[in-house]
């Protein structure tokens, strides 16, 4: 169940509230006149690990000499015949 605490000890406060919920993972709702404006608690953890460099060592890109592209397109002559600076 979160803590209810003013705007006005919210600001006098902060950092005491912010080690509390980082140290102890408690919960507060700010309010205003009474009525709640925000919830300040911890953030959540990810469900994943994260995932760069997980396959470093266990995989291996093939070496290709040849990587040559140009038979799967048909360059358009309007680009070819464009120079730049030119209008």
């Amino acid at each position: 169940m979160p803590q209810t605490i003013t705007v006005t000890e919210f600001k006098a406060k902060c950092l005491s509230l912010i080690h509390a919920v980082s140290e102890k993972g408690e919960t507060f709702t700010i309010t205003r006149r009474g009525k709640p404006v925000a919830t300040l608690g911890a953030v959540a953890k990810r469900k994943y690990p994260k995932t760069r460099g997980a396959w470093a060592g266990w995989v291996q890109a093939p070496e290709v000499e040849d990587f040559d592209l140009t038979h799967l397109y048909q360059p358009d002559p309007l680009l070819t015949e464009w120079k730049p600076g030119k209008r």
